[in-house]
């Protein structure tokens, strides 16, 4: 026995692109109900508007980890080096060497605990792709800047760099990732196996060997 399933297309009261028409719009079910009221166009920073709409569900909680750190750029070095001076390490003198490491040890980190405490905070964490360098981080940084230069003035000129730079991104990214496993299958040279391990983390499928070996050949 079917069950019928009522679809809503949600529109907007604006156009959505560029020429002129609504091409972009948002479908859902009517036993859904995850859609809060109507959904509304945000900047065209592309040929297609974004859509902005509320969501009625509860955004899974994060996965943390602790981080402890130092605040070392925050020492003032003239006290340190007096608190330093003024320490055991200095005044007192040790004819054994354990105890003289001992006291070097508990010195120094008294001193650094003064100083710059160790701070432990909940970072979220977030899986780091292979390909992922310095350069796209770069980029992305600039885009991020200019998306908040734009936000502040909504200007025609921080628009166009801002719609600029989110191409440059794009670009980057693109032709890093695929140089990267371009590289990656080049250095698997006759291994098969590697080959479609490498193929098969990239389209999250599962490969019949078999199959790719008769194609491949």
């Amino acid at each position: 026995m079917g069950h019928t399933v009522t679809i809503i297309f949600r529109f907007t009261s604006s156009p959505t692109h560029r020429s002129g028409n609504t091409l972009d719009l948002i479908i859902t079910r009517t036993s859904d109900g995850v859609l809060h009221g109507h959904p509304s166009v945000d900047a065209m920073l592309s040929d297609h508007c974004s859509l902005l709409f509320k969501v009625q569900i509860r955004k899974p909680p994060p996965l943390l980890k602790k981080v402890s750190y130092r605040k070392v750029k925050d020492i003032d070095f003239d006290d340190f080096r007096k608190d330093v001076a003024e320490s055991r390490l200095i005044t007192e003198t040790h004819s054994d060497l354990s105890e003289l490491v001992q006291c070097y040890n508990e010195s120094l980190t008294a001193v650094l605990d003064y100083h710059a405490p160790i701070v432990t905070r909940d970072v979220p964490v977030r899986s780091r792709q292979p390909w992922y360098n310095d350069n796209i981080r770069t980029e992305k940084q600039a885009r991020r800047r200019l998306e908040r230069k734009w936000k502040r003035d909504r200007s025609h000129v921080n628009e166009e760099m801002l719609r600029h730079q989110k191409n440059k991104v794009n670009h980057v990214i693109d032709s890093t990732r695929s140089q990267f496993y371009s590289q990656k299958i080049e250095e698997c040279g006759t291994d098969q196996k590697k080959t479609f391990g490498i193929i098969k983390g990239l389209f999250m499928v599962k490969l019949n060997i078999q199959n790719m070996h008769h194609c491949l050949s």
